[in-house]
């Protein structure tokens, strides 16, 4: 049920900025629009036919559609939606002509068991997982709703999984992940010849992964307040075959008052910490249409040198901030402020920040040999 709900609300938040799109289709393309989907429907009912041996109910049918800025082109290619045995599901298929190639969502919840428990097996303690496979070939539209192709036996999940573009997100409290080197279930069933990602989160304390929504879990790799064992990427590509997986660790490392964690480029090879120490403040003033006007100084300053390119994340404590103010849009008066020396000329930028618990967040991108002076500042304007 919860997977059922889930692909409908996927498809109806990916599909509804489109649809208001239809309108400006001509009446032709309309027409079009509706032979294509009346044909996919007779498509659908026999590919589903072929492939489960039931015949399903077409509750709906809509084109794909190609997003462009300010329009979208529809395709032939079209959405099904089918019931059977009080189960809704998609099928994906084309509309352009006869036939029974397509791909579905009737066992996508099935298959999110499997996937699951493989990865419980290797990595015990799974609390909750996002499971997402887009087929490879003539995929335009919603590029979330789990699609395939195969049917699945209970035994070759690879096999079903083969030809998808796969996706999988699992998050689990205060686990370490640092003392796996290999997951060695999970490269039997990542290592085909397809897009592959997989990534770990560990949530900062089961309190709070008990207290935090759904829609707050979805932390990325660099909120590391939160997440402090966070992430192994497993990917491959028909160019490189078999899977390679590697470990990358955000660690959180603390400076004076605030914490921090370092990303690098996946081709940056030379990986190594920045340096940071306490510094002169840089005039509020001169941020002055930067990003701020009249603002002022509202913590200590600091100054960042990295050896090599690099993203530094700032989480420092609100209540270190002097007037914090923080309502989670562009009226928010407290902003991450960064100063440095380039090409000979000054270079000001305040930006905005987020928050992570307690924490201001923010990101510094840093260059080599480029020092940059780090403070808060709260413009009142």
């Amino acid at each position: 049920m919860q997977m059922k709900q889930k692909i409908s609300a996927v498809f109806m938040v990916l599909c509804a900025p489109y649809l208001l799109l239809t309108a400006c289709d001509t009446k032709e393309q309309k027409e079009q629009n509706a032979k294509w989907e009346e044909q996919a429907s007779f498509n659908a009912q026999a590919y589903i036919k072929q492939k489960y041996g039931f015949v399903a109910e077409v509750t709906d049918a809509n084109v794909d559609r190609q997003q462009g800025w300010i329009s979208s082109q529809p395709l032939s290619n079209v959405f099904v939606e089918m019931r059977h045995d009080n189960r809704d599901f998609t099928v994906f298929i084309t509309g352009e002509e006869k036939s029974v190639a397509g791909a579905d969502t009737y066992q996508a919840e099935e298959i999110r068991q499997a996937v699951w428990d493989t990865v419980n097996a290797e990595v015990p303690g799974l609390r909750v997982m996002d499971v997402y496979a887009v087929r490879k070939a003539e995929r335009r539209g919603q590029s979330d709703t789990p699609l395939y192709e195969k049917r699945y036996d209970g035994s070759n999940l690879a096999e079903v999984l083969q030809g998808s573009v796969f996706s999988v997100n699992c998050y689990y409290p205060e686990s370490n992940f640092s003392t796996r080197k290999q997951f060695v279930n999970l490269e039997k069933l990542l290592g085909m010849e397809c897009g592959v990602r997989a990534v770990f989160y560990s949530c900062r304390g089961e309190t709070v992964f008990e207290q935090e929504t759904r829609a707050e879990r979805n932390w990325t790799a660099s909120h590391a307040v939160y997440c402090t064992a966070q992430r192994n990427l497993a990917y491959t590509t028909p160019m490189t075959g078999p899977c390679e997986a590697e470990y990358i660790a955000h660690d959180l490392k603390q400076y004076g008052d605030f914490y921090y964690s370092v990303s690098y480029s996946e081709r940056q090879k030379k990986r190594e910490a920045p340096q940071f120490r306490e510094a002169a403040p840089i005039e509020a003033a001169n941020f002055d249409g930067h990003g701020v006007m009249d603002a002022v100084l509202a913590s200590k300053a600091y100054q960042i040198t990295a050896d090599v390119p690099l993203t530094v994340h700032i989480y420092y404590p609100c209540s270190k901030i002097e007037n914090f103010d923080y309502d989670g849009n562009m009226h928010s008066q407290t902003r991450i402020a960064a100063y440095r020396m380039q090409d000979g000329e000054p270079r000001y930028r305040a930006d905005l920040i987020e928050t992570v618990g307690d924490y201001a967040y923010g990101k510094i991108e840093m260059e080599a040999d480029v020092p940059v002076t780090l403070e808060f500042l709260y413009d009142p304007k």
